[in-house]
């Protein structure tokens, strides 16, 4: 069963989202991959799986669960 679409948020607002939370990623040591996962699920409404992840973010499936394991 196909994921239920996720709202769509304004592409300014989740570019900036995401440069902001890559960078405290950073900051504190963590991998980009955590960072631009935390600001998907930040601007997201809706819950996301990791393939939801994958499939926005563009990065491998590895790494969306490395950074979920992270966040978790």
């Amino acid at each position: 069963m196909p994921a239920a679409p996720s709202p769509v948020v304004p592409a300014e607002l989740e570019r900036e989202t995401t440069a902001f939370w890559t960078e405290v990623a950073a900051a504190l040591g963590f991998p980009r991959s955590v960072g631009e996962t935390y600001a998907l699920l930040f601007v997201t409404d809706a819950p996301l799986n990791a393939d939801d992840v994958v499939a926005r973010l563009r990065i491998s499936r590895s790494g969306v669960g490395q950074a979920l394991k992270t966040l978790a």
